[in-house]
């Protein structure tokens, strides 16, 4: 599906006590077309980022804003890069070579 675009305002951070510390999911709200939408970001950090009234880009697939979330192409690289090394070593281990 293409994806879009559009630009959110923080405005607050759902807190996540899991007992060895807090962390933080911005909350944000954008207005897609048809609604006012709010969506909590699915990466957690313990300081709370980015600052509440800051305005950022978010990108979800055609048809479903429930799914928006701020663009992450460097964790996507490590996360694709880890595979294709494992990938190699598997290979590798299967040809022999180590």
């Amino acid at each position: 599906r293409p994806s879009r675009r559009i630009m959110a305002r923080v405005i607050g951070h759902r807190l996540h006590d899991d007992g060895d510390g807090r962390s933080f999911a911005a909350r944000y709200r954008f207005h897609d077309g048809l609604a006012e939408r709010e969506v909590v970001d699915q990466v957690f950090s313990v300081a709370r980022k980015p600052e509440i009234g800051a305005m950022v880009e978010l990108a979800y697939p055609e048809g479903r804003p429930d799914l928006a979330r701020p663009p992450r192409p460097l964790m996507w690289c490590a996360v694709y890069g880890g595979l294709l090394y494992g990938l190699g070593v598997l290979t590798a281990k299967a040809l022999g070579i180590i």
